[in-house]
């Protein structure tokens, strides 16, 4: 296959038939990136874009649930996902009807599929292992889903480029991108700046931490407010600071401090 063949044109392609495009002497890579979709790429997109990455944080077992491989970034991981999933779904369904707002969605699918590639190279070893339990295919799905966001980011810049100046296009796109990644990572920082205000702090600090934890109790990880908690010896476990420990550890996951630490 010539180099040539490897450039991704970003003007529409509306004069190729989505059928004929199997007929066409190009790779698979080429492919992946027509403007216009085959429909087995729709039903992909669909399920890896939307319906796959919710069941997957919905039945989440090991990544990013308390004490899970990458708990500490539940926060940054959730809010992101949610707001990829519904922007994902947005654009599947209006697709070329968005015009010049394809240009920040393009610049926001080309983040998350960064984010995905790097989730899904970090759970590479678990979720081969996890192939001999069944459902360790899950694990594959954010490698599966940066192809999606990469491939409809580009998309979404083909689709801008006709009702906005080209610079304005790439603008639009970087800038939603730097937001995409900022808010998710700047509200990460702060609710595990809390977290640990919680697990080290006096009665006051307990008090007031989890009074705003509570603003972000589905992103919380309290792992580390179970750790401390552990680490106390009997007596200390009897103190009013422990038990203040103990009952916002149960508000946050709504399971009993002691009933965590004895499965651990």
């Amino acid at each position: 296959m010539k180099i040539e063949s490897l450039h991704l044109d970003f003007e529409n392609r509306s004069d190729v038939e989505p059928g004929a495009i199997a007929d066409e002497p190009n790779g698979f890579w080429v492919r992946q990136f027509r403007q216009d979709p085959t429909t087995k790429q729709k039903i992909f997109d669909w399920a890896y874009g939307v319906v796959i990455p919710l069941v997957c944080v919905a039945a989440d077992p090991i990544v990013f649930t308390t004490r899970g491989l990458l708990a500490t970034y539940r926060p940054f991981a959730y809010l992101l996902s949610a707001a990829s999933i519904l922007a994902m779904a947005a654009w599947l369904l209006w697709g070329n009807r968005i015009g010049g707002l394809a240009a920040p969605l393009a610049g926001f699918f080309i983040a998350g599929s960064g984010v995905s590639l790097i989730v899904g190279g970090l759970l590479f070893p678990y979720s081969l292992i996890g192939l001999f339990f069944v459902i360790g295919f899950l694990g594959f799905t954010p490698l599966f889903s940066a192809l999606v966001f990469l491939r409809n980011g580009v998309r979404a810049l083909r689709t801008s480029r006709p009702t906005l100046d080209p610079r304005v296009v790439w603008q639009g796109a970087l800038l939603a991108a730097i937001f995409g990644l900022v808010v998710p990572y700047v509200v990460n920082v702060q609710v595990s700046h809390l977290v640990s205000e919680v697990a080290a702090g006096d009665l006051n600090t307990i008090r007031r931490a989890s009074a705003k934890l509570m603003y972000f109790k589905p992103l919380v990880d309290a792992g580390p407010i179970a750790d401390r908690y552990y680490q106390s010896d009997y007596l200390e476990k009897s103190s009013p600071r422990m038990k203040a420990l103990a009952r916002v550890y149960e508000e946050l996951t709504g399971e009993n401090i002691e009933v965590r630490v004895m499965a651990d």
